[in-house]
């Protein structure tokens, strides 16, 4: 038997599957650590338990010799009474344990002491910069990784309007950074009278010449008056007020609209001078007209002003 074809051929479909987000599942490492393997999201692949399970008595079978594999498959194998479990029972009882484990970590998070304890170790943690850097830089691949399954996409963006649908969400959510737990709480603008340069920032973290206020600095002309705009996204706007901005909008209409007028105005003359001087089966070969011979007349007598119809034409003519 390839012990390696099967092991690769398991890999391969669990990094090209996205599992259901109330599946459990384990994360893998595809080259062993005890081999060399890093913690990179390349390394990394998400099996089921039994999946797992399997691939670990394959590693063994493929590198009898490293001992850091047989620990692992014997782990895996026997239970802590020395019991032997097969794929099947690893799987199930994995799946029920982070189910029980699961329930009781929220019934710890509720006890106040436990909640500032684990907190407070965390926050230690995210105090390390390095350990900052890896975290940010793991999260961000992982992240973009998932964000190209469109399945996942479209499951979170459904979760995310569901979230802010309920109203007890969205006060909740509004209460987390409120008060001192928003990070402008305060904070105030200041501006440096010769640049205009704005900051924000506390009392006692003012730079040397600036004063207390915020002064808009204009980068900007406006499209439809000239003046300078003012406004806090002065780099973008193309308009110093929504005055302006509506004004612009209906000339452009105004404009847009007879120009289009005239050009239709101009192609129906066209095909009326074109109508009079041939017979309707060479204008429609000419022009390339699909419709009926009444339908082009009531075409030109709703475009041309002076519309007569043919026969008219012909009599005066003769």
């Amino acid at each position: 038997m390839d012990y390696k074809k099967v092991h690769d051929k398991i890999i391969e479909r669990a990094k090209a599957r996205t599992l259901p987000l109330d599946q459990y599942r384990e994360k893998h490492h595809i080259v062993p650590r005890c081999m060399g393997g890093t913690d990179e999201l390349d390394n990394l692949v998400e099996l089921t338990a039994r999946e797992h399970y399997v691939v670990h008595q394959l590693l063994v079978k493929m590198y009898p010799n490293e001992s850091g594999l047989v620990w692992a498959a014997r782990y895996m194998t026997y239970d802590s009474n020395g019991e032997r479990i097969n794929n099947r029972l690893y799987e199930w009882l994995k799946t029920k344990y982070s189910k029980v484990v699961s329930k009781q970590n929220k019934e710890k998070w509720k006890d106040s002491e436990y909640k500032e304890r684990m907190v407070m170790g965390i926050k230690k943690k995210w105090q390390d910069e390095e350990y900052r850097e890896k975290m940010s830089k793991m999260h961000s691949e992982y992240n973009k990784e998932k964000w190209k399954d469109p399945e996942y996409r479209k499951k979170m963006l459904e979760a995310s309007k569901d979230y802010w649908a309920d109203p007890e969400n969205r006060k909740q959510a509004s209460k987390r950074v409120s008060g001192k737990k928003n990070g402008c709480y305060g904070t105030h603008w200041y501006h440096h009278p010769d640049t205009l340069h704005n900051i924000k920032c506390k009392s006692d973290e003012i730079p040397d010449g600036y004063i207390k206020g915020r002064k808009l600095k204009p980068h900007n002309k406006c499209k439809m008056c000239s003046n300078d705009i003012l406004t806090r996204k002065s780099s973008q706007a193309k308009y110093c007020s929504d005055v302006c901005y509506k004004d612009m909008r209906a000339k452009t209409k105004n404009t847009v609209g007879t120009t289009n007028k005239e050009k239709i105005k101009k192609k129906y003359q066209e095909w009326y001078d074109l109508y009079l001087e041939n017979t309707f089966v060479d204008f429609c070969r000419i022009t390339g007209y699909d419709k009926c011979h009444a339908a082009l007349c009531m075409a030109l007598k709703t475009h041309i002003d002076d519309y007569q119809t043919k026969q008219s034409v012909l009599r005066k003519k003769k």
